[in-house]
């Protein structure tokens, strides 16, 4: 697969967010912010993020879910 995107075996940015959704659980954009800061990267375009690890052939799933006033967005990884 060509492109300019991140390749997942170099991107330590890319690696972070993978290792949080390793666990299989739904992850809010702002929580993998959150948790990728704690682990030394802080990340501010998680969706820009998740899309890399997608053009890498990683299978993430994506949900809008509602939350207070305003849509958020999950991300975990497979297929819905």
């Amino acid at each position: 697969m060509a492109g300019n995107f991140a390749k997942l075996y170099s991107s330590t940015r890319l690696q972070i967010i993978m290792a949080i959704l390793a666990d299989g659980q739904w992850h809010t954009t702002l929580n993998l912010a959150e948790m990728s800061a704690a682990r030394g990267w802080r990340n501010q375009a998680v969706s820009a993020t998740v899309k890399e690890i997608r053009d890498n052939g990683i299978a993430i799933a994506c949900r809008r879910v509602k939350d207070a006033d305003q849509p958020t967005w999950e991300y975990r990884l497979g297929n819905e």
